[in-house]
């Protein structure tokens, strides 16, 4: 497929002329009179404001022509503010695969020059021209693709360039109209191509440009259609449009004495003769004059690249870009095409031949642009749905140990979070009195019996029920409980834990519930609230914990502490003291 494509391309130009014989670019101009302002022009530019770089007659080979047909891919494209709306043709472009844009190796307009895109397609007797073309990735299906000012010229329109003219005021594409050229002109019959140095003929004009201030401002004169702003030229300068020939092989060897003519490469002197007969068409702003196609698809070469790192170096060169650099604007006449010089903007632009090909050109399938993400599919910076990493809370996940729908299902640990709070195991099992530890007191006479919680007392030490917030367990809030009757004077003071510090792994606190709590019925895993008797202390009510630094911050942070060791701190329940027990420490 490679090859075939290959091939396809290398079918470009030869021995094939655009549009009719009667077009003013293949008439023989070797005889005509040349215009009567031609030796001020000349003399102006010979005085410094010539040629661009250096002032030489230097030759550009960057641009590329592809012969292209219906298996060629084509595809629409994103206008860019150079496609001018009501002078351009919004057209479906042919992108062939292994194609390349002016200037560049493929599709991309690296280097910001024109990067013309040009192709012609003989089946439909068109040339498609785009002027900055750009495509994504610089292959043929990239994305995006944009483009400036494109024009579709029909090569069997004879466009008013047929020789002789009926009608200057009304012909190419319409008055103050620009195309892919600022000319309005079109570009692909005026290159020439290394096939055609070859074969020792070039049957056409050629197209050549000069530096904007070298033009004469705003103005253009037949077969242009356009000027630009960018010209600053005074009237001495030569004025879009303009058709400059070549001097007699006399004339050139009286003008340059050191020049050996007869030496020149044998392209050097197909394009001599080419001047001197056709002559070249001012056609755009730069700053190397002369402009042919690259050779990279042709079948002649310019010159031995297997053997010469430049052109200039190979003996039996068939051209080098520097070959004709001696040449000067001195060395030209300027030629009469007849009509008025025109100045941009008097009349305005109206197409009149408005493009209208059908968009239905086959889709072609495009690879991702290095900015646009490929769809679908997650890329290294976006996580990996429902799967949690090692510093994210887990999903809360419920289990069949999970409380009543009020409460908060239980946690997923992950590697690096404390675990949540529980009634179940996590509750600290009665205390068993040490050697140190008080002996249980033995109620007086005195002494009520301790409560035993009924129906209408909330139990002792029970979890209320818990509201839920989006990312942390609701605090727990202790269900009121009856104090004891007021102890005896044997009964010692109740003890008061001393506050501690939170630990860095202890759960965030919750928020209550703001409702009445519910006894909370236990599960199969929750130990039996413990009915205090006479010799076993009364159960501690569990203090809300403070948040761990690891740990989602609460909706509404609690203020606690709790013990570094004790993953559930414990706070006796309030008593209301006798007018005979100590108060607490």
């Amino acid at each position: 497929m490679r090859l075939l494509a290959l091939l396809s391309l290398l079918a470009t130009c030869c021995g094939k002329r655009y549009f009719a014989d009667t077009a003013l670019w293949h008439q023989d101009r070797s005889g005509s009179a040349k215009h009567p302002d031609s030796d001020r022009v000349i003399a102006w530019m010979e005085a410094g404001n010539g040629f661009g770089t250096a002032n030489q007659f230097r030759a550009d080979l960057s641009f590329h022509l592809f012969e292209v047909n219906g298996s060629t891919p084509w595809r629409a494209f994103t206008k860019t503010s150079e496609f001018y709306d009501g002078e351009c043709d919004h057209a479906v472009m042919p992108v062939p695969e292994f194609g390349r844009i002016e200037g560049e190796a493929d599709y991309h307009c690296a280097g910001g020059g024109d990067c013309h895109l040009l192709a012609v397609d003989y089946s439909k007797n068109k040339i498609y021209e785009m002027w900055r073309a750009e495509i994504g990735n610089g292959r043929y299906n990239g994305n995006p693709f944009h483009g400036g000012c494109t024009s579709v010229w029909d090569m069997s329109e004879a466009y008013g360039w047929d020789v002789p003219v009926s009608d200057f005021s009304n012909y190419g594409r319409g008055l103050d109209c620009t195309s892919a050229d600022a000319a309005g002109i079109p570009i692909t019959p005026m290159l020439f191509t290394a096939d055609e140095l070859a074969s020792g003929v070039i049957d056409h004009a050629l197209r050549f440009v000069l530096p904007n201030k070298n033009l004469r401002a705003r103005k253009y004169v037949y077969p242009a259609t356009h000027s630009t702003n960018p010209t600053r030229g005074p009237d001495s300068a030569p004025p879009y449009g303009a058709h400059l020939r070549l001097k007699s092989m006399a004339d050139l060897q009286a003008r340059n004495p050191s020049v050996d003519f007869g030496k020149l490469p044998s392209g050097a002197q197909v394009i001599i003769t080419a001047l001197q007969t056709y002559g070249m068409f001012m056609a755009d702003g730069g700053n190397v004059p002369l402009i042919g196609l690259s050779d990279h698809y042709t079948t002649a070469k310019y010159w031995d690249r297997a053997n010469y790192a430049y052109g200039d170096e190979d003996p039996n060169r068939l051209f080098h870009e520097h070959d004709l650099k001696f040449l000067s604007p001195g060395d030209f006449d300027m030629l009469d095409n007849g009509g008025p010089v025109r100045s941009l903007g008097d009349v305005g632009c109206s197409l009149r031949f408005p493009w209208s090909e059908p968009t239905n050109a086959p889709p072609v399938p495009l690879s991702p642009s290095p900015d646009t993400p490929a769809p679908a599919t997650p890329s290294p910076a976006t996580p990996a749905p429902l799967t949690p990493s090692p510093n994210t809370p887990a999903p809360v996940t419920p289990s069949p140990d999970t409380p009543a729908p009020n409460t908060p299902a239980p946690l997923t640990p992950s590697p690096n979070t404390p675990a949540p709070v529980t009634p179940f195991p996590a509750t600290p099992a009665p205390l068993t009195p040490s050697p140190d530890t008080l002996s249980p007191v033995t109620p007086s006479p005195d002494t009520p019996a301790p409560v035993t919680p009924s129906l209408d007392t909330p139990a002792p030490a029970t979890l209320a029920p818990l509201t839920p917030s989006p990312n942390t367990p609701a605090p727990l809030t202790p269900a009121p409980v009856t104090p004891l009757a007021t102890p005896s004077p044997a009964t010692p003071a109740p003890l008061t834990p001393a506050p501690v510090t939170p630990s860095p792994n202890t759960p965030a606190p919750a928020t209550p519930f703001p409702s009445t709590p519910t006894p909370l019925t236990p599960s199969p895993n929750t130990p039996a609230p413990v009915t205090p008797s006479p010799d076993t202390p009364f159960p501690a009510t569990p203090t809300p914990l403070s948040a761990s630094p690891k740990t989602s911050a609460p909706d509404t942070p609690v203020p606690v502490t709790g013990h570094p060791t004790s993953q559930l701190p414990v706070t006796p329940a309030p008593l209301t003291p006798s007018p005979k027990t100590p108060a607490p420490d």
